[in-house]
């Protein structure tokens, strides 16, 4: 796409007018976009509500308490937390999980500029690499306008934005990168203090997401080729880019190395990320191949401990221990590990939005005024990637052709792990400049450009995923169904609490996948007083899952409240075949077995309890108490007292203590 030196004319001397011009109706246009859709955005249950992601980053951004590292590792993205704290969202998460729309508002806040900032910068870069320079000052203008208008008009964009996730602030780095890129008709070298922002845009967008990263090589490229043409020191240029995202990503790779004992990344997902991309399970897809609760234990750590049988790993040992079992499973069968990563490119493509984590369905009920936006990913991709393919064979030294090498290194290295929607979001930018290059571009006929948007199309149609797009829209089902449960459940809200059951029961109708749904379900029940519903959901949930632990943990609960709790014994000894180290389980075990005399098994439980969770009082409590039983006084004071060394706030322990001091049974 490389043109002649623009000619002075009248046109040419009116047309700079017309970028501020479009920029003040852009940012106008923005203003009063973010003025009608913010404030249903942030009342909705998806503002109100974080999950997964979000609820981590919250975590890590109150941990740092002011700090420029956390007291632990880095696992996901050391800069997101950072930009909450200094937006002054760094809140606790309450118990309910239901935030208060006021304490996210600094970080919503910083987003929208991120959006705004993200379709300036498109306008910026068409204006500069798409406008004719010869044009006529409208066909100018478009060049300008159709990228920052694609952008926009796209939806999941503004849906992403009005929550905390990070892929607003990385897409809007990865764009400023780009616009720092000099565009073919730079008349001079590459200044060495541009290539050094580059990098530096990339180092941070890197700190968001690793795979931003991939953009680092096209970038460098770029540079090294401009300073070329200039006969300037191109290798010089190049590795300044490169000590730029360095620099920045640094401090956080030696945070992690100074904390696991051995050179790390800067951030220790990884292995995990590869495992859930590769591992038996994958399919493409984000699934939930590893088991746990990741905010207590990122990456997994205690189900990993569970099935190594160990007291617990480090997050660098986990990281370890994900990626062997990648390359492990990789390595047995290398034809589905290739076969799999080609599905996740093609997905990558895909014109269906991927939208489990947040269904933009139920987003856009809650906030009618994202109704207007009305762009998709699939016109998107239709439109320009036959014209960045045909630039990057056709003309390698165009925009087209670097715009292209970025979705595709991008692509390519997002394929390695797996795909969700929202991972899309920072190629958006990308497309929008490609299909406005394709709309605008003369050159090709008409019925050349139209063969190439035929084939676009064709490759975007998700051929043969009619049941994975049923199941995907079950599971966004379920996921808004947890919103609204937390909700209602935070502020007994029966009519809420309904509306997430329904929700529940639909997902489950659809086909989503995995016991999760079941126990939403069965919370709902429980939560309006449905007993009836709660015994029936429970026992459709168990002949679906009947290994299930968390399912076979509520069954306990019931026996246990129930007229027979005797019953709960072999549930019981079904959750420890499965998890030997289940603290509840074992209590219950130890409790009910001395309940019924048999205090060998009793004894047993509450040994195990007090070797896998030495901090916990139950364990030392439950073995006192049988010790007494046996006629073990002293060993029963001494197993106490053990325990009140380990756990010294603890009542019960001192009581039982001193009730054995008077020589009187605890």
């Amino acid at each position: 796409m490389d043109r002649p030196t623009r000619q002075s004319s009248s046109v040419g001397s009116r047309s700079p007018l017309s970028l501020p011009l479009l920029m003040l109706v852009l940012l106008a246009g923005g203003l009063i976009l973010w003025g009608s859709l913010l404030p249903r955005a942030e009342e909705s249950v998806f503002g109100r509500v974080p999950i997964l992601d979000e609820v981590y980053y919250l975590d890590r951004a109150v941990e740092l308490n002011g700090a420029l590292c956390p007291p632990g590792p880095c696992f996901m993205s050391p800069l997101y937390p950072q930009l909450i704290r200094l937006a002054g969202s760094d809140v606790a998460v309450p118990a309910d999980r239901v935030v208060p729309p006021r304490d996210l508002s600094g970080i919503r806040l910083l987003q929208v500029v991120c959006w705004m900032g993200t379709v300036l910068l498109l306008a910026w870069i068409g204006w500069r690499d798409l406008a004719p320079p010869d044009g006529s000052p409208g066909r100018r203008l478009a060049s300008a306008a159709l990228p920052a208008l694609l952008f926009f008009l796209y939806r999941p964009a503004a849906a992403y934005t009005s929550v905390i996730l990070v892929e607003m602030p990385l897409t809007f780095l990865v764009t400023v990168a780009l616009a720092l890129l000099p565009g073919p008709m730079a008349k001079k070298s590459p200044h060495p203090g541009r290539a050094l922002a580059v990098g530096v845009a990339l180092g941070l967008a890197g700190l968001l997401r690793g795979t931003a990263l991939a953009v680092l090589p096209v970038a460098m490229g770029v540079l090294w080729l401009r300073a070329r043409r200039h006969a300037g020191r191109a290798g010089v240029t190049a590795i300044l880019t490169l000590v730029g995202a360095i620099l920045v990503l640094l401090p956080a790779s030696i945070h992690n190395s100074r904390l696991a004992g051995r050179p790390s990344p800067p951030t220790l997902n990884g292995g995990v990320n590869l495992y859930i991309g590769n591992g038996p399970d994958a399919n493409g897809f984000y699934v939930a191949a590893v088991p746990g609760d990741w905010r207590h234990a990122p990456a997994g750590t205690q189900y990993l401990a569970t099935r190594f049988d160990r007291s617990s790993f480090t997050l660098a040992q986990a990281d370890s221990i994900w990626t062997a079992l990648s390359r492990r499973s990789i390595g047995e069968d290398p034809g589905r590990a290739i076969g799999l990563w080609g599905k996740k490119v093609w997905l990558h493509l895909q014109a269906w939005e991927i939208d489990q984590l947040l269904p933009l369905e139920g987003w856009s009920k809650d906030v009618p005024a994202a109704r207007v936006l009305f762009v998709s990913y699939g016109l998107l991709v239709a439109l320009g990637l036959g014209f960045g393919l045909a630039g990057l064979i056709r003309r390698p030294g165009s925009p087209a052709a670097v715009w292209m090498l970025a979705v595709l290194a991008l692509i390519a290295l997002q394929s390695v792990f797996f795909v969700v929607g929202r991972y899309r979001l920072v190629l958006v930018p990308l497309w929008a400049l490609l299909a406005t290059g394709a709309v605008l571009d003369r050159r090709p006929g008409w019925w050349r450009r139209g063969l190439l948007v035929a084939c676009g199309l064709l490759v975007t149609v998700p051929w043969g995923l009619g049941g994975v797009r049923q199941m995907w829209t079950a599971m966004a089902q379920a996921n808004e169904g947890r919103r609204w449960a937390q909700v209602g459940e935070a502020e007994g809200a029966a009519a809420d609490l309904e509306r997430a059951r329904g929700l529940f029961r639909q997902a489950l109708a659809g086909g989503a996948p995995g016991p999760v749904p079941w126990r939403a379900l069965i919370a709902a029940d429980a939560a309006l007083g449905d007993s009836t519903a709660t015994v029936r959901d429970l026992d459709r949930a168990l002949a679906a899952y009947p290994e299930d632990r968390d399912l076979l943990a509520q069954r306990v609960a019931d026996l246990l409240t129930g007229p027979h709790p005797d019953q709960a014994l072999p549930v019981l000894r079904r959750i420890l075949a499965t998890d030997p180290r289940d603290a509840d389980a074992l209590h219950n075990l130890a409790v009910l077995s001395a309940a019924g005399g048999d205090l060998a098994s009793a004894s047993a439980a509450a040994t195990s309890l007090i070797r896998f969770h030495p901090l916990d009082a139950r364990g030392y409590v439950d073995l006192g108490v049988i010790q007494v039983r046996q006629g073990n006084r002293e060993k029963a004071r001494a197993t106490f007292q053990r325990g009140l060394e380990r756990i010294p706030d603890s009542e019960t322990l001192a009581r039982n203590i001193r009730v054995l001091d008077t020589r009187q049974a605890p």
